[in-house]
């Protein structure tokens, strides 16, 4: 299991037919509902997997169906369609779905996970430091967060876009690409960068060292945070729950996991290496103390597609988020 899906884009025109659509919405205020929750393949979901797999949801007494896409991409698209209540899904989905949808207003209301070395940039072994690459050739996918990744490494080095030579390429073919010898340099993630390491390249620069710079959380529209919050709080505290599991009985979670993303247990522990898990005593933080840093990220990513011509509108950062969880 890699990582490839997470690095997917939302076409516009595809956004704006899904906001447009409307079927099966579950957002009544009526009695109880069935909480219909997106998520893709990716470890970092680990607490919801846990949660469903413990019997936590229905400890805390509410209904929850996971329902499982390709991608964060896929799954924000059955949220703008009514086809979900919440998406599991990255800051710069959210972002780009934030500056294309017109009537959800959705929100970004929790935070589960964040890349902490999982993602990075891998070169050859003569190349150094980040400041090494100009003139060189580095495989990234225009527009995907492994290009944002990229571009906020060159800045911190004093370096632009323009002076290196980037590869435009699938994402999950930055890393083999680097390690068949086809290009100087790779922005890359797990297990691909151990591997390039493993040859011989050298790490420059890693989520290690921007920990909040790929962040995923959990987006719901407004109306369903203001009719079913009390839900939504259940449903948080019982991924929560699953997140303490894993840090506390890491086997069996390392082993539930597994099945969910038909690995083993040994390659979940591996590839939870770059990832934290963020247990909701440090999303609170961050949604309130730190929340102005969380919407300097969104707005970042808004000013980097806005500047791809990925997006056509600018987002305010701050309509982006909602911590009524954390009031």
């Amino acid at each position: 299991m890699n990582k490839r899906n997470r690095y997917l884009l939302i076409p516009a025109a595809l956004l704006s037919i899904a906001a447009i659509s409307a079927c099966g919405t579950n957002s009544s205020k009526d009695a109880d509902i069935a909480l219909r929750v997106a998520y893709n393949q990716w470890v970092g979901s680990a607490g919801l997997f846990i949660a469903d797999s413990k019997g936590y949801f229905k400890d805390a007494g509410i209904d929850v169906k996971l329902i499982e896409f390709a991608s964060p991409t896929e799954a924000t698209q059955a949220l703008l369609s009514d086809n979900v209540d919440i998406a599991l899904t990255t800051l710069d989905t959210a972002v780009m779905v934030k500056s294309n949808e017109a009537s959800k207003n959705l929100k970004v209301f929790s935070l589960t996970d964040l890349s902490s070395g999982a993602d990075g940039i891998v070169a050859d072994k003569d190349i150094k430091t980040i400041a090494d690459l100009k003139g060189k050739t580095v495989a990234a996918t225009i527009g995907a967060v492994n290009h944002f990744l990229l571009d906020h490494a060159l800045k911190q080095a004093g370096l632009s876009e323009s002076d290196v030579k980037l590869s435009n390429v699938a994402p999950e073919q930055t890393g083999p690409l680097f390690m068949s010898g086809k290009v100087d340099a790779a922005v890359t993630w797990e297990p691909y960068l151990s591997q390039s390491m493993a040859k011989g390249g050298n790490l420059l620069f890693s989520t290690k060292e921007a920990p909040d710079l790929i962040i995923d959380g959990m987006v719901a529209s407004e109306n369903l945070i203001q009719d079913h919050g009390s839900e939504i709080r259940k449903l948080v505290d019982a991924i929560d729950k699953g997140t303490q599991f894993y840090y506390s009985d890491t086997d069996e979670a390392a082993t539930i996991v597994g099945e969910k993303l038909d690995a083993s247990k040994d390659d979940v522990k591996s590839m939870m290496d770059g990832v934290k898990l963020i247990p909701q005593s440090e999303v609170k933080l961050k949604m309130t103390d730190g929340l102005s840093s969380l919407e300097q990220h969104a707005q970042d990513f808004s000013s980097f597609f806005l500047d791809k011509k990925l997006i056509k509108n600018d987002i305010k950062a701050p309509d982006l988020f909602d911590n009524f969880l954390y009031q």
